[in-house]
């Protein structure tokens, strides 16, 4: 024999399953039953997965197949629907002594479960007879052996009870082998044979319409001399017992019964008894045993059945997933009286719930579809296999416009609330309004609702609406005092004149601020142990930020006064930013670091930095870090256009400072070597030509 049958002891020892199909849901149900503790290992599971993880009854892993898992195992089953993924866990398996059961593929199996997810004990080999006693074999005709077999554990007492004396002299003086055969012979049921059960008494006819005779088993013992079958051999009495399990076709089914089938000697009329049945096949997967009677008949009836399921939407969370069926007969309706309390869970679904991402889903009923509501009558009758959708309507859309809408509103409230000409009081107001409003939007588990998030808006737009008219006000009165009468716009604008502010969102420099007329200059207080902080603060009582500013000194006739005039630049909290400075399109720029006269004025022109002592040189229109070849005067010289990212940003300072390195930093001026494109420069970093 290929496979010893045994039963394995799994309780509370550790089983992985790969695979999250609806195979490997039937392996989880038979692992779960028997006590193991499962891993499941899939890169999507069926939903009844995801309900046996939330109720604590196994562990699921996401992703491909882990190999690490088989650490601590007992038992493997490969159940996914890729061969090759299969055939890499039996490979696993195998180097590491574990039994692996390969689904689909039993020749690739160190051990085999049954097609449908019970154990078939009647799969064994005979052990040999006494030299005294006549071997017993059973043979199945017409079906599978894996159906019907003999218990083996009746062997030995049917060779003893069917050997006679004249079998033991045929075995021991002439030395023959004698050989009963137990055959199991299958075929059709016959009417008279359906219209004796009927009358029997037993039959349940509340639900005939759906009654069907599966088949009829005839049992029979037939004796063998040598091999050659003995033609009017007498038919033994015995009385042993049987292992049976149903076909695929009918181990969903319902009101199994077994019933022998006799003639009445006196009428000639059929005759039906009710076999009694060991195990329940509705709860076995279609397995009973029961004693059968050498030369009898037996019939096996059911009532035709379909699994109705009752699903909802795979989108949800899994604490929102629901998948329950429960079995209908033919031409019967879940409605139906018999189904009362299985149907009856089906109503316990909920009207109303929020989702993780805010949307709210509102219970209307069950559906035949899954895209779309076809409203399910459940007194309809079951005629296949059914799958029903829980459907609820949705409001995804509303929510996805609501916060589009508070996240604009947001991102305006907040440039109102860095305006320059708002006090720092009214600022205040207006950013504890942004928190506010960014606590609903930020809401996690689950997400705020659409109802949520435009109470938020209109909370939001009560605060800012007000401060967009103070604004207004207050830039027009700034406008009309400008230097000369020149307006330089209206709010945010980049008009011709002087005083207006930079508009985060425009490209256009600004123009120029007077010290003294627009504004002036405000030492600030640093933190402890970092250098001195300048900012300029306008006339109307706030600091110029996150801008460049053309910072322009009267001509009061002191040339070392008036040359402060120039660039500036201020970071977003109103501090005017020295040394190195990098723009959002990654151009570099210089800012003056002594502390008397150009204080923080952008450089033009050369420059030799005193931290990693290279020359750089800054363009004069625009003060823009020089790369790569560029004519100076009369010499061409080349500047570095990688870079080493020797400089690294300070975030506590919120500064550019040098880091160290060996690389050469970007911008930095060759000298006394090659340049990548193959041409020498000198000690002075010129070409020499």
């Amino acid at each position: 024999m290929d496979h010893l049958p045994i039963f394995c002891q799994l309780r509370n020892r550790d089983c992985l399953l790969v695979g999250g199909g609806d195979v490997a849901e039937r392996k989880a149900r038979l692992l779960l039953d028997a006590g193991a503790r499962l891993t499941v290992n899939a890169l999507t599971f069926a939903p009844q997965f995801d309900v046996w993880a939330q109720e604590g009854m196994l562990t699921q892993v996401q992703g491909e197949f882990d190999e690490s898992l088989l650490d601590t195992c007992w038992l493997t089953i490969a159940a996914t629907d890729n061969d090759d993924v299969n055939q890499r866990v039996s490979d696993a398996c195998e180097a590491r002594r574990i039994f692996c059961n390969v689904v689909d593929a039993p020749k690739e199996a160190s051990f085999i479960m049954p097609d449908n997810n019970v154990v078939l004990t009647a799969v064994y080999e005979r052990p040999k007879a006494s030299p005294s006693n006549a071997a017993v074999v059973d043979e199945v005709r017409g079906g599978s052996r894996k159906e019907t077999a003999l218990d083996p554990n009746e062997i030995p007492r049917l060779e003893a009870e069917l050997t006679t004396e004249a079998d033991r002299e045929l075995l021991d003086v002439n030395h023959a082998d004698v050989t009963y055969k137990v055959v199991y012979r299958k075929n059709a049921v016959k009417a008279s044979e359906s219209n004796a059960i009927k009358a029997s008494g037993y039959y349940e006819t509340e639900h005939e319409a759906a009654y069907k005779g599966a088949w009829g088993l005839d049992v029979l013992i037939e004796r063998y001399v040598n091999g050659r079958k003995v033609a009017g051999a007498a038919e033994p009495e015995a009385a042993f017992r049987t292992y049976i399990q149903m076909g695929k076709d009918d181990v969903d089914m319902l009101d199994y019964q077994l019933y022998e089938i006799t003639e009445n000697p006196g009428t000639g009329e059929t005759e039906a008894a009710l076999v009694t049945l060991e195990y329940d096949p509705e709860e076995t997967g279609g397995l009973y045993a029961f004693t059968a009677q050498a030369g009898s008949r037996y019939v096996m009836i059911y009532n035709r059945a379909y699994r109705v399921y009752f699903v909802n939407q795979v989108a949800l969370p899994v604490e929102y997933r629901y998948r329950y069926y429960f079995k209908v007969r033919r031409d019967e309706a879940p409605s139906d009286e018999y189904y009362a309390d299985e149907y009856g869970q089906v109503e316990e679904q909920l009207d109303y719930f929020v989702n993780p991402d805010g949307a709210e889903f509102s219970y209307e009923g069950w559906s035949r579809s899954q895209d779309s509501f076809k409203e399910f009558d459940p007194s309809e009758p079951v005629r296949r296999k059914t799958y029903i959708y829980a459907f609820y309507k949705d409001n995804v859309r509303e929510v996805d416009d609501a916060r589009q809408k508070l996240e604009e509103a947001i991102r305006e409230a907040i440039r109102i609330s860095d305006d320059h000409f708002l006090k720092l009081e009214e600022s205040g107001i207006l950013k504890e309004a942004v928190e506010e409003a960014l606590e609903v939007l930020d809401r996690e588990n689950p997400k705020a609702t659409a109802g949520q998030l435009t109470a938020a808006l209109d909370r939001l737009k009560d605060k800012t609406d007000p401060y967009e008219k103070i604004l207004d006000d207050r830039y027009n009165h700034y406008d009309d005092i400008q230097d000369n009468g020149n307006k330089g716009g209206n709010k945010g604008g980049g008009g011709s004149g002087s005083g207006t502010r930079q508009n985060p969102y425009n490209t256009k420099l600004p123009e120029s601020y007077v010290v003294g007329t627009n504004g002036n200059w405000v030492e600030v207080s640093a933190p402890e142990g970092q250098e001195r902080q300048m900012a300029f603060v306008l006339t109307g009582g706030m600091r110029l930020s996150g801008m460049w500013a053309w910072i322009k000194y009267p001509a009061d006739g002191s040339t070392s006064i008036s040359d402060r005039t120039g660039w500036y630049h201020f970071n977003d909290k109103g501090i005017m930013e020295t040394g190195w400075i990098r723009d959002e399109g990654g151009n570099w720029y210089y800012c003056r670091t002594e502390k008397e006269g150009n204080f923080g004025k952008m450089q033009t022109g050369w420059h030799h930095d005193a931290a990693d002592g290279n020359w750089y040189y800054l363009i004069p229109s625009s003060g823009v870090m020089a790369t790569g070849w560029r004519k100076i005067g009369e010499k061409w010289y080349y500047f570095e256009t990688a870079g080493a990212g020797v400089y690294v940003y300070d975030f506590a300072k919120e500064r550019w400072n040098y880091g160290g390195g060996t690389g050469k930093p970007l911008g930095s001026m060759y000298k006394n070597e090659m340049t990548p494109d193959g041409w020498l420069v000198g000690d002075d970093g010129a070409w020499i030509q």
